[in-house]
């Protein structure tokens, strides 16, 4: 339903600069045209499990299968990472150009989700006023109270 499976994590408490692919929006209208932000970010399953390449697009943290690979046609992306603006030394398997997706919404008939992959340090949500204002425009999107 959201969209992606999480398939590992690129880094922990790794700087990235997160290009901003919808300014308008209002999980992310407050950022401009890019966010420097320390978090971890998610590499997503880019294709389903084939039992052909059993070592591939399986989740690390559980081992499941990953049972559809993410696309860019069933979501709308908010953020993802700038792999030319973020240093991506020590980032396994990111690589200049690629395409590293972390925010997204996807609407369901009248029904909306959003997703965010960010928000694992604990002070970013009590001294961050601008990621909880992502956070509170991602929520206000998903209820329809904003559009």
């Amino acid at each position: 339903m959201l969209g992606g499976y999480y398939r590992r994590s690129i880094r922990q408490n790794a700087i990235g600069v997160l290009k901003v692919e919808d300014p308008a929006h209002p999980a992310t209208k407050m950022l401009g045209g890019s966010w420097p932000l320390v978090d971890e970010f998610y590499h997503f399953g880019t294709a389903p499990w084939d039992p052909a390449r059993p070592k591939d697009n399986i989740d690390v943290l559980f081992g499941n299968h990953i049972p559809m690979g993410f696309s860019r046609d069933r979501v709308h992306v908010l953020l993802s990472l700038d792999t030319e603006k973020t240093n991506i030394a020590g980032m396994p398997d990111v690589v200049k150009g690629g395409d590293y997706p972390q925010a997204w919404t996807r609407s369901y008939g009248k029904g909306r989700s959003f997703y965010t992959s960010l928000g694992h340090r604990d002070d970013i949500w009590s001294n961050d006023p601008v990621f909880r204002a992502h956070i509170n425009g991602g929520i206000r999107w998903a209820l329809s109270l904003e559009e």
